[in-house]
């Protein structure tokens, strides 16, 4: 039991992580991509459509100091949620594979 609750914590966290940077690679202005970013705008606006609901949220929030930390916070809390959603079925499938069984 402890094996999953650890291949949960490290996917979500792992894949949180990794999102967020390349989601700041991405949509940054102080990313070192920005100027190819500029040109090449279907990554940047695909991932923008992803980011609808935490932009939606920080709408509604309205904060007056601290935008754009609360707003990597909301990104981390997505992809930290969609990580999570991940790692239920990879750590499914990698007990499964210790086990020898179908699932």
């Amino acid at each position: 039991m402890r094996y999953i609750s650890n291949c949960k914590l490290r996917i979500t966290l792992g894949f949180a992580l990794l999102a967020t940077i390349v989601t700041w690679l991405i949509l940054g202005e102080t990313s070192p991509f920005e100027g190819y970013f500029l040109y090449h705008v279907t990554p940047r606006n695909f991932l923008a459509q992803l980011l609808t609901v935490p932009y939606l949220v920080l709408i509604i929030l309205r904060p007056s100091f601290w935008v754009d930390q609360i707003s990597y916070a909301l990104v981390f809390l997505q992809w930290l949620l969609v990580g999570f959603l991940l790692s239920v079925f990879a750590c499914r499938f990698t007990q499964a594979a210790r086990k020898g069984s179908n699932l």
